[in-house]
């Protein structure tokens, strides 16, 4: 049978005469699954159908000999479990394995295990998934949450799903895994707030993302707090790439809530930006500035050519945008930089000279000429305006 072996097991008779007892040893073949393809379903099913129950007492025999053996020696209690499972696949034996392969701190093979008998698998034979055994009971799915965070450091957000799916109660699964001595979450505040994120409804998440604290985090998280600098034409390209996504199964992270500050998200709230968070100062009491880029350039596209622009926004103490002004742009033939000193700020337009007719999506082209062809001064004030000075157009950007 594909996947599967045999193995000899010497079964030992006792004979009665009249004058004198003789033992005989009988060999028989008994098929087993191969060890390594206990959690290949295709194996387990398949050795199931063809055997059933038919080595259940020599199972048990294994499963035996591991209870006997198991506090003088963890791994060979395993092996006799995983032995018993070989020729007797079933859920009660392959919870018997989890419960030592945990105990021996096994958490590879344990993860692998609990994965097996939790998770629906694809079977071709009948073009759906099903459980291998049966739907996870409330310890089964808990013991594989667990699992998960001991394999990796932090808990499978679909695990958490799947957990509520079955109709189990998360609240009390958040309480019950802050309490397992097996885990060592992290408690200060801003760790402990990612944890809760999981154990929350939409609803309570839309709030949360929302909130003073998400705000305050947010604002904290921006290191360059100077009110003077400017963004010139060098600068105005510049843009860090290596922002981190998050896997599939990974918690959401709190700095994901980040970009709902973003003015764009907030107009069109379903469109994907790359962003930078660049500079952040307090002006006046009761605003915040913040200047972020964002890039929607094509991609692997030279620096030259990237389009990218700056806006400044002017949050109040809640998080609610008040103002906002593109300051400085890079975009075709349109460049603009900026200069800020605290409530003022002064932007220089320029048109870009290229040798060849702008196309965005053409790389094989050359900046040959810069021409200043105006500038624009504003002043930021106590009620939140943005207030132009003087009589010069305000120059806009070309569609980014």
């Amino acid at each position: 049978m594909k996947n599967n072996t045999f193995f000899i097991v010497a079964v030992s008779l006792l004979i009665f005469s009249c004058s004198s007892e003789e033992v005989i040893t009988e060999i028989v073949s008994v098929p087993a699954i191969r060890a390594s393809y206990i959690y290949h379903a295709d194996s387990v099913l398949l050795y199931l159908e063809q055997n059933k129950d038919n080595y259940n007492d020599l199972s048990n025999a294994y499963l035996l000999k591991a209870a006997e053996i198991e506090n003088q020696d963890l791994d060979k209690a395993i092996y006799y479990c995983k032995r018993a499972i070989t020729i007797h696949p079933t859920l009660e034996l392959y919870t018997a394995l989890g419960d030592l392969l945990i105990k021996a701190k096994h958490y590879e093979d344990a993860y692998e295990l609990y994965s097996f008998i939790t998770q629906k698998r694809y079977r071709p034979s009948i073009g759906s998934s099903n459980y291998i055994f049966s739907a996870p009971s409330e310890n089964l799915l808990y013991q594989s949450i667990v699992i998960h965070h001991l394999k990796y450091g932090y808990f499978d957000s679909y695990d958490i799903h799947h957990y509520k799916e079955l109709g189990f109660d998360i609240k009390q699964l958040e309480d019950r895994l802050l309490h397992d001595q097996r885990l060592t979450i992290d408690t200060t505040p801003s760790s402990l707030n990612v944890f809760k994120l999981l154990f929350m409804t939409d609803e309570e998440i839309e709030e949360y993302k929302n909130s003073e604290e998400v705000y305050k985090d947010f604002l904290a998280s921006i290191p360059d707090t100077s009110s003077v600098f400017e963004i010139n034409s060098k600068q105005v390209s510049q843009f860090k790439y290596g922002r981190e996504y998050e896997e599939m199964d990974a918690p959401p992270a709190q700095n994901s809530f980040y970009a709902n500050f973003l003015q764009e998200i907030k107009d069109t709230n379903s469109v994907w930006y790359e962003y930078n968070y660049n500079h952040i100062y307090p002006l006046y009491n009761n605003i915040t500035v913040i200047v972020y880029a964002i890039d929607t350039s094509e991609a692997g596209c030279p620096k030259d050519m990237r389009h990218i622009y700056h806006r400044l926004v002017l949050y109040n103490n809640k998080g609610e945008i008040i103002n906002h002004k593109v300051i400085a742009f890079q975009s075709g033939d349109d460049l603009a930089t900026a200069t800020v000193n605290q409530e003022d700020i002064s932007v220089k337009f320029f048109k870009r000279k290229w040798r060849n007719p702008y196309n965005k999506k053409d790389f094989d082209n050359d900046l040959i000429k810069i021409e200043e062809i105006g500038s624009v001064s504003y002043k930021m004030n106590v009620q939140g305006q943005i207030v132009q000075r003087g009589s010069q157009p305000d120059t806009t950007s070309a569609p980014l």
